[in-house]
């Protein structure tokens, strides 16, 4: 695995992506602060990532200075499922886990092979919180977003194959199984929740 440091020199008006300083590391336990440049700049963040042996990739990115984890990504592949290195219930502690630890404002578990997949984002006025037009196979809103979509909405929420409401948030699963983008019947589901939620009645960007 490795962390990634940014270093700002305050004479240079652009990002210098050669001021990126990387840190090889075997364990996490081999992390030490002194491992951080001294110029480096709290405010640009760090990008951690984690290469389990399983093959699972994952990826956070955060702002140290503020404590605001912005991005928090997981690769894995059909074969984990098959495999039973991760299930469908895992998943959804996972979203859980990120949500009620990071309050996050939006997660969703989607086939990367998906090439029409956030396509644009959407937001409210005057407003930063948006969300990826997209369910996928699970997708987590917060209390935030729900409110400003609409409660009501998610509680009448019927297609989904499962509905969960977390701590203010809802959890909302479209299929029970591996999302596949090329499977017609999947998008199709995808299409009619969104329409349903009324996603696509807000500010796009």
């Amino acid at each position: 695995m490795f962390a990634g440091f940014s270093a700002l020199n305050e004479s240079i008006e652009h990002f210098d992506a050669s001021l990126i300083k990387t840190i090889h590391l075997d364990t996490a336990e081999d992390f030490d602060t002194s491992l951080i440049p001294e110029n480096n700049d709290p405010g640009m963040g760090a990008s951690i990532s984690l290469d389990c042996k399983s093959g699972l990739h994952f990826t956070m990115i955060a702002n140290f200075q503020k404590y605001i984890v912005g991005t928090v990504n997981l690769l894995f592949s059909l074969e984990h499922l098959q495999q039973g290195i991760l299930d469908y219930e895992m998943l959804k502690s996972i979203v859980f886990e990120l949500a009620a630890i990071f309050q996050v404002s939006n997660g969703t578990i989607y086939d990367k092979r998906n090439k029409e997949r956030l396509r644009y984002y959407y937001s409210f006025p005057s407003d930063f919180n948006s969300y990826p037009l997209e369910i996928g196979c699970i997708s987590y809103f917060s209390p935030y977003l729900v409110e400003s979509i609409g409660r009501e909405k998610f509680q009448q929420l019927q297609l989904c194959a499962e509905k969960v409401e977390f701590n203010g948030g809802f959890l909302i699963s479209s299929v029970l199984e591996p999302f596949q983008a090329d499977n017609k019947l999947y998008l199709e589901r995808e299409a009619q929740i969104i329409a349903d939620l009324g996603l696509e009645a807000f500010v796009k960007f």
